[in-house]
């Protein structure tokens, strides 16, 4: 689907929202969820609203096969950007409080557990400089303040319950002193940051957003490159597997092939092409509806002439049709390179609906038909909460049928 499809009004329709989401994920480059400025690019473009967008994201990389940490990333980005600079800023300030306090009962003359406190500092300066707002910024500092001091006397308190350790923690007062100190750094850096985002090689959320639109749009054109409305026509020998069992080896090899080339002969005849086959089962692609429709009206009509001379079976061969129509994706307009398209789904899911000996059309196929007399009949079918319309060939009379084919020249 291509994203001028994708309207307000087809919120309701999770597969519009999946394609938008899918497309933006591969223009991201993986798959743990999207951010802030990506959800609103794709919500200025769309029409859909950013926490549609949001919820349908962390859903879709919330699934059984993600891996610990991109649902912990998908967690993340669930929040609200102020608390999302909130959180990290509680794992900063565990984290070098924890670190700082480490390196003093063992001694730190590697200064590996010191570089590590400092790593963590950083961290939180970095998180500070990502506040949207001077108020977020001067919240995360008194946070990582907050919390670096009380990690740091918990640290230091579990250590000295060991009775061979005996390490003196800071003064309690000392809590308002870093919580004001994390405030007033906080606030520095955001407005720091602010002023100088050009300078630091941060990128104004707005251009972002504007780069993240102008990159869907270049996608979207060269989707569209490779857009085509293809009709597909699933078709199905019903009862194969009997028809096999009950036969000789060589008459069921025999009469199969000349099943499918009685298939490809009528499909190049009508404009098509075979996309596929996998056992009795053949899937063909048509330019237009009123093509695929025509070819398999053929087929059915021809299984009179087919199983009086070409198959040697002894079982009558008798067909169910599937026909459907959509987009798809086909690299180099070559619609053989497209396997996994739900045109091709709902064309098979249609054959199986079809009542045996008939064919079933989707109404949106029969929609895309130009005006004219094709002989459907008032019968339908619900296939999966889509309507299909059903054509039934005409049928001889058993005896007259019996006494046509008598009459006729075997042919070997």
């Amino acid at each position: 689907m291509s994203l001028e499809h994708v309207t307000p009004e087809s919120v309701d329709n999770p597969e519009s929202v999946r394609d938008l989401l899918n497309l933006a994920m591969r223009l991201k480059g993986g798959d743990s969820g999207l951010d802030d400025d990506m959800i609103l690019a794709l919500s200025e473009l769309s029409g859909h609203s950013p926490d549609i967008l949001k919820m349908a994201s962390r859903s879709q990389v919330v699934s059984p096969r993600a891996s610990f940490f991109d649902r912990l990333k998908a967690q993340y980005h669930s929040f609200d950007p102020s608390m999302r600079r909130y959180v990290a800023a509680v794992v900063f300030g565990l984290m070098a409080g924890a670190f700082a306090a480490a390196s003093m009962p063992f001694g730190d003359s590697s200064g590996f557990i010191g570089a590590l406190s400092t790593l963590s500092w950083i961290g939180a300066i970095w998180n500070c400089a990502q506040a949207r707002n001077i108020r977020v910024g001067i919240g995360a500092g008194t946070i990582t303040g907050t919390v670096a001091f009380l990690m740091f006397t918990a640290t230091i308190f579990v250590i000295n319950l060991m009775p061979t350790l005996s390490v003196r923690g800071l003064p309690g007062p000392l809590l308002m002193v870093m919580a004001a100190g994390g405030a007033a750094l906080g606030g520095l850096v955001q407005a720091g940051a602010t002023a100088f985002r050009r300078r630091l090689g941060l990128k104004d959320p707005a251009s972002q957003r504007r780069e993240l639109l102008e990159k869907l749009l270049a996608i979207q054109e060269e989707l569209k490159a490779v857009e085509r409305y293809v009709t597909f026509v699933s078709v199905d020998v019903v009862g194969s597997t009997r028809i096999k069992k009950e036969s000789d080896t060589l008459s069921a090899e025999y009469s199969f092939n000349e099943y499918h080339q009685f298939i490809e002969t009528l499909t190049r005849r009508h404009g098509g092409r075979v996309h596929s086959t996998a056992g009795d089962g053949v899937t063909a692609a048509f330019d237009t509806p009123e093509n695929a429709f025509r070819a398999s009206r053929a087929m059915l009509a021809g299984l009179f002439e087919f199983n009086a001379f070409r198959n040697k079976t002894g079982h009558d061969f008798d067909l169910r049709i599937g026909i459907h129509t959509g987009t798809v994706m086909a690299p180099d307009q070559d619609v053989k390179q497209v396997n996994f398209a739900s045109v091709i789904d709902i064309a098979a899911h249609m054959q199986k609906c079809a009542p045996n000996g008939t064919l079933a059309i989707s109404e949106v196929s029969v929609s895309g038909m130009p005006p004219g007399e094709y002989g459907l009949t008032d019968e339908q079918v619900d296939c999966n909460g889509m309507t299909g319309y059903i054509w039934r060939p005409r049928r001889v009379d058993a005896p007259i049928a019996k006494a046509a084919t008598e009459a006729l020249p075997e042919k070997i």
